[in-house]
């Protein structure tokens, strides 16, 4: 993303005929990384209303690069606000590629409805000023520009489900076709526009939109995009020494330049043609287009694994799909170029899953199983990928590192952006993430994909319990059985899965229906019953994916009867975790509990949540109650690190869309706002053996492409809690009450997952409905010191 940004304003310079001191000075820092000092020189954020509109755009374009996308979205706004109504043409121009960046910036982040509006005032601004496709030495430049933003307006009316909005805007783009076939095919005397840039940049949109049809007719209806016509042209251009050479600079460039049999292919792949498309890729694989686009490369590796194993070669596709793998896997943060998003330029995840689905057709079940867990992490680095600071290290040694991985990142990304060797740099990476991996493993867990090997998991499996991750995307859904000497993999039904989830979990929330068990068996049959043969133990470990991390396991039933009468679950969010799992016994003090926080509304008041945490404290020797106004995040921050056991009685948020955000409500003051959020977990260090999230869905989180469900359970793991005890629903106050009193009862005799079965069948016994006993469930370790 960042690059293309930048480039658009060199090309603005350019363009606009000189080359001038500040655009030298950012191309220097540029080139040797000093973005910083850069930012620095020109006086940050107090320049954005003094400096002229070149300087400034250089300065928004610095903080782009440097990843600090907050700042560079102010930066262009303080620009488009100071620079929009200027008279001056040479801010004109300028302004017209800060819209530009302020539109693709937008889109990038996923804001779409900003991006909508950015590409139209950019679309309106050229009008009004006459920026024309027609004018003599602008034309091309604009009329590229003009593609650009339609196609962004195109996507992101797809994203936003605007179909008659998308329609009209394809309709537009369309428009553009008779004045793409008159650009040039190759690129002469430094002009960038040419006809195969501009056809792939429609062709793109079109495939992210699923349009594939006519990506392909963008080429395919071009007279001369047969790849020996578009030799002869090439060759007709070139007139550098000898023929031999002339017809090797022809045809580099048409490697470089010619996507044409990648959008067939793909609409081939995508219609089901997948001789056609195996044709296609294979003559893409030849070229080298993908060498320096990278994020694109991993995109394309997979379609042409995709053709290889729907024609029966599964050998390739494994090979296709690992090398894909390997790509992306190889930065913590996502790949950046022009469409370098990772809603837009595919889904990692789906690698994954059709590797694991490869690998299962050969019964590799470990590597299939390995591949599935490199998948959870996968997705659980991109959701964190923006979270640069992690506190939970008090000599900031984390931060460090951190620090060191994205200077090295970055020096790869600005090698290979000007075609630099990246093999030095790349080893600079690769030692980022092996210090990580050695001095702060829990924090790799974050920031790199690192899955241990499936003999460790193995080992770490207590005596006596199975261990079961589920793995899928839409109808493919796979069941992993681990114990501690076997690995077996079944193949289950996952068509409509997210809807069954839902309709059980509507069915659950009521109390005077027992439509709950119609659902529930279904449920059963469909997740469970295939794997009897395999489940030896009454000790289960379940890691969920994607809509199963909704999923109260406990409530399924088997012909009248719950699957809690006769198996103790737990739940891990993905089974490398186990690995991080700690075993804490605080001697600083026994249980701190904060209930029914004064939040300022009675309808926020839960009297019932009170009155449990005074129970409970009552049980428990030596613990601190602190209820109402005393309930504060400041008091959960100072006292959290010196209790053994945290007990939490408050409401909570869930912020699926930005799921850091996601909060425990409790009493603000002068130093804290009141909402413990997600994000600030990952700041904390905790030595709680057991943390009970007595509250409104505090188990919930989003589920990054149907991947490792991001929320309060993974935060507080994170932090240092040896388990958690959360809900799923919105759970009734008074038995609630009685299931906590319950469970910390019988803590003393037992370990956790016993306790909390138990507790969950004394509540059955008094109210019956699982709604009442369900939503809450165990994850993380299960036995204390």
């Amino acid at each position: 993303m960042v690059r293309s940004l930048v480039t658009i304003v060199v090309i603005a310079v350019t363009l606009a005929g000189c080359v001038s001191q500040s655009s030298k000075n950012f191309s220097e820092a540029l080139m040797n990384g000093t973005e910083a000092s850069y930012i620095d020189s020109l006086g940050g954020t107090t320049a954005f209303s003094t400096l002229d509109s070149e300087t400034l755009q250089y300065l928004c374009a610095a903080y782009a690069q440097s990843d600090d996308f907050s700042t560079a979205v102010d930066c262009y706004d303080a620009h488009i606000q100071r620079f929009y109504h200027s008279t001056v043409g040479l801010d004109n121009f300028i302004t017209m590629n800060v819209l530009y960046s302020r539109a693709y910036m937008a889109f990038e982040l996923a804001e779409f409805a900003d991006a909508i509006t950015f590409a139209e005032m950019d679309i309106d601004f050229m009008a009004r000023h006459d920026f024309a496709i027609d004018s003599y030495l602008g034309g091309p430049t604009y009329g590229s520009k003009l593609i650009s933003l339609h196609a962004m307006k195109l996507m992101s009316f797809n994203q936003l489900g605007r179909s008659a909005e998308e329609e009209a805007t394809y309709q537009t783009l369309q428009g553009f076709v008779p004045w793409v076939a008159k650009q040039p095919r190759i690129a002469k005397n430094g002009n960038v526009i040419t006809r195969p840039l501009l056809h792939g940049r429609m062709a793109f949109a079109y495939v992210q939109t699923e349009r594939f049809e006519q990506a392909a007719n963008l080429f395919g209806d071009d007279e001369d995009s047969g790849r020996q016509k578009t030799l002869a042209v090439l060759s007709g251009i070139a007139t550098f020494g000898t023929s031999v050479v002339t017809n090797a600079i022809s045809e580099r460039a048409l490697k470089r330049f010619d996507q044409g049999p990648y959008y067939i292919g793909k609409a081939a792949l995508e219609g089901g043609r997948f001789d056609e498309a195996l044709t296609q890729f294979t003559i893409v694989d030849s070229y080298d287009m993908f060498d320096i686009n990278r994020a694109r490369k991993w995109a394309f590796l997979h379609d042409f694994g995709r053709s290889h194993q729907a024609l029966g070669n599964t050998d390739k596709s494994i090979e296709l799909y690992s090398q894909a793998i390997e790509i992306f896997e190889s930065q913590r943060s996502s790949l950046r170029d022009e469409g370098g998003k990772i809603g837009f330029v595919g889904n990692k995840q789906a690698v994954y899953a059709d590797l694991v689905s490869a690998l299962m057709d050969q019964r590799r079940y470990a590597e299939a199983f390995s591949y599935a867990e490199r998948g959870k992490a996968r997705a659980l680095v991109d959701v964190l990928a923006s979270k640069k600071s992690f506190g939970n290290s008090s000599s900031g040694s984390q931060n460090r590192l951190i620090t060191e991985l994205d200077e090295a990142e970055k020096s790869t990304r600005q090698a290979a952006m000007v075609g630099e060797d990246v093999s030095k740099t790349r080893g600079l990476v690769i030692a980022s993430h092996e210090a990580i991996s050695q001095q702060a493993p829990e924090l790799a867990s974050l920031v790199t994909v690192g899955v241990p090997q499936v003999e460790t998991i193995q080992s770490l499996l207590p005596v006596g319990e199975t261990l079961v991750e589920y793995y899928g995307s839409g109808e493919n859904l796979v069941a992993f059985i681990v114990s501690r000497d076997d690995v077996q993999g079944v193949r289950l039904n996952g068509e409509g899965l997210a809807r069954d989830v839902s309709a059980f979990r509507k069915a659950l929330i009521n109390v005077n229906s027992t439509e709950y068990q119609r659902f529930g068996d279904q449920l059963y049959n469909r997740l469970l019953r295939p794997l009897d043969a395999a489940l030896g133990t009454k000790q289960i470990t379940i890691v969920p994916h994607g809509a199963l991390h909704y999923l109260p396991f406990g409530a399924l039933t088997d012909r009248g009867s719950f699957v809690v009468d006769r198996l103790a679950i737990r739940m891990l969010p993905s089974a490398s975790v186990l690995l991080f799992l700690k075993q804490n016994n605080s001697s600083m003090g026994s249980l701190l509990a904060l209930g029914n926080p004064d939040l300022g509304d009675a309808d926020y008041d839960l009297p019932f949540a009170g009155q449990e945490a005074r129970l409970i404290s009552e049980q428990v020797a030596g613990a601190k109650l602190l209820t109402r106004g005393q309930a504060t995040e400041s008091a959960l921050k100072r006292y959290g690190n010196s209790f053994r056991y945290l007990h939490l009685a408050s409401h909570g948020t869930f912020d699926a869309e930005r799921p850091l955000l996601s909060g425990l409500l409790l009493v603000g003051d002068s130093q804290n706002d009141g909402i413990l959020t997600v994000g600030e977990l990952y700041d904390l260090q905790l030595n709680a053996d057991l943390v009970t999230l007595s509250a409104c869905e505090t188990g919930l989180g989003k589920v990054a492409s149907g991947d490792d469900v991001v929320g309060f359970t993974r935060g507080f793991l994170f932090a240092g809690a040896s388990s958690i005890v959360s809900s799923l629903w919105q759970v009734d106050d008074a038995a609630t009450s009685d299931l906590m009193t319950g469970f910390y009862a019988r803590l003393a005799d037992t370990d956790k997952r016993s306790a909390l079965r138990q507790a969950q069948l004394a509540t059955k016994t008094r109210y019956g409905h699982p709604y009442y006993w369900a939503a809450f469930q165990l994850t993380g370790a299960t036995d204390s010191l």
